[in-house]
């Protein structure tokens, strides 16, 4: 099988009906079928023969003739009742019990795997952490209405101006912005790719699960007809999460834009298909047997996929971790080296007062609006299930919850920045229509001014 696109989870072929249809619906249907195949089979085993909706066992010790000895109804086509003795006075007894037996050891084998999570809440979990990754663009072509447009509109307006302050404000506070949300949108691309690959992981279980339940009925009609079944194989698609998901945030984070096709070589999905195959069944026991063991495989394949996709995303928390201590996230992380100043000096006194009353609080403004997206991502209820299933009954939210928790924080902590540079450049401008000075004194202030708007601690993890 090929490699599976985890950036292509609305248009796999693979997925695209899965995704539409009601697992629950159609597993009860399932199981109908499956429980009254099921009394078929053990009344076969009996010697007992289907004749519409009743079982009869014939009699060969009256010479050339045939004699009826017993006749048991049926369970109905939704594999309940049945097993009621219609002709008291021939020989034989109820099987009531023995058929509620049979229909509960159903139930015990499979009904941990009926409640999965629906195709459209996981499709919409995934495409509002997309949504997420795009708005988080730092780059005018791609973004320009939103933080992008704002960023542009700060630079350009610096740029007008003849300060060596300001000039170290757009280079070295306002320039790390883009750089700083270049990366932040990295990670929610790869949280959007592992996200995707769960799903995918989900909607391939849940359409193995119902197959193997169809192979399981037709091994039990298979008894019925020939007293043994010849080959029962149930498929399970064993995922392969290679090694490229630790290359996570090792991209060229100042190149970056908002385009899925850089990130394509951060996780790749390899499948095959494990068979477990099963010859000359005996006994109906042994059907319903061989297809526990084979939701279990099924069951497996799931959660080492869920495992490997936690790691994932504990991986872009350390490598978020990385880029902060190699100063690539935080405006607040300045270089206090002393500066030469140059004259002359002069200023767009309106231009400068846009800068800090529209263009930069507008800036974090949008960044909280951003921030907030992530909201709507809502993994813990979209991909909820048995806890039995997969990794749990929240599959890898924990460790999912902790990284978007990190990215919140640090958009947060940017927006505070912008924040704190507009206060330091509004201080400036009342400091410079006054001295008419521009000094390190200057660029000191408005330093200050920015650590202390700064309060959000995003809470990396170590890096070892």
């Amino acid at each position: 099988m090929s490699a599976y696109n985890p950036f292509l989870p609305y248009d796999d072929s693979r997925d695209a009906k899965e995704s539409t249809t009601e697992h629950t619906v159609e597993f009860d249907k399932l199981v109908q079928k499956l429980k009254r195949a099921y009394c078929d089979a053990y009344m076969a085993s009996l010697r007992f023969a289907v004749s519409g909706d009743s079982y009869y066992n014939l009699f060969l010790n009256y010479g050339a003739h045939e004699m009826k000895i017993s006749d048991v109804s049926r369970p109905s086509a939704t594999g309940e009742g049945g097993g009621v003795k219609l002709e008291p006075e021939c020989k034989g007894h109820d099987y009531i019990e023995i058929f509620n037996g049979l229909r509960a050891e159903v139930d015990q084998t499979i009904q941990r795997y009926r409640s999965l999570p629906s195709g459209s809440s996981m499709h919409d979990t995934c495409s509002n952490c997309d949504s997420w990754a795009r708005a988080l663009s730092p780059h005018e072509e791609d973004n320009f209405e939103t933080v992008a447009g704002w960023i542009e509109a700060t630079k350009s307006a610096l740029k007008d101006q003849h300060s060596s302050t300001l000039d170290r404000v757009s280079i070295s506070m306002v320039g790390k912005i883009q750089p700083a949300l270049s990366i932040l949108q990295q990670a929610t691309f790869a949280l959007t790719s592992l996200i995707s690959t769960n799903r995918h992981a989900i909607l391939t279980a849940r359409r193995e699960i119902r197959d193997a339940i169809t192979v399981a009925t037709k091994a039990c009609n298979d008894y019925t007809k020939y007293r043994i079944v010849a080959a029962m194989e149930i498929a399970s698609t064993a995922f392969k999460i290679k090694d490229d998901v630790s290359g996570i945030m090792k991209g060229d984070f100042q190149g970056i834009g908002n385009s899925i096709d850089m990130v394509l070589g951060w996780l790749t999905v390899d499948e095959e298909i494990d068979w477990l195959s099963y010859y000359a069944i005996i006994t109906p026991s042994a059907i319903i047997s061989k297809l526990g063991k084979g939701l279990e495989k099924i069951n497996k394949n799931l959660t080492n996929a869920e495992r490997d996709i936690n790691e994932g995303f504990k991986t872009i928390s350390k490598e978020l971790s990385r880029c902060e201590e190699q100063g690539q996230l935080r405006i607040d992380q300045q270089d206090h080296r002393v500066i030469p100043y140059s004259n002359p000096i002069n200023f767009d006194w309106l231009q400068l007062k846009r800068v800090y009353s529209d263009h930069l609080p507008q800036t974090a403004l949008t960044l909280r609006d951003v921030k907030t997206k992530a909201d709507s991502i809502r993994y813990s209820t979209a991909f909820a299930r048995s806890s039995s299933i997969g990794f749990g009954a929240l599959g890898a939210w924990s460790e999912l919850r902790d990284t978007i928790d990190l990215i919140q924080d640090c958009i947060e902590r940017v927006a505070e920045s912008c924040d704190g540079i507009a206060c330091g450049l509004r201080d400036f401008e009342q400091d410079m229509k006054a001295t008419e000075t521009d000094s390190t004194n200057s660029l000191y202030k408005i330093r200050t001014s920015l650590e202390k708007y700064t309060i959000t601690s995003p809470k990396f993890p170590p890096v070892h």
